[in-house]
């Protein structure tokens, strides 16, 4: 379990990082950039989706 939340944690941590740079791609006009950030968030927010998915039924199994 203390895996997960690393993942979770490191899928936090990246997708504020892409935040970042598509904010920095937008203000200096580099679309390309800003493309490759947004399907990087777009790609780990569905790689979180389904850690929590997993998560979920994991702690439903427990019970």
């Amino acid at each position: 379990m203390a895996s997960k939340v690393f993942l979770n944690v490191l899928y936090n941590l990246s997708i504020i990082v892409f935040a970042l740079c598509l904010f920095w791609g937008f203000n200096n006009s580099n679309y390309t950039l800003c493309a490759a950030c947004a399907s990087g968030i777009i790609l780990i927010a569905y790689f979180k989706y389904r850690l929590i998915k997993q998560v979920k039924e994991l702690t439903k199994k427990r019970r």
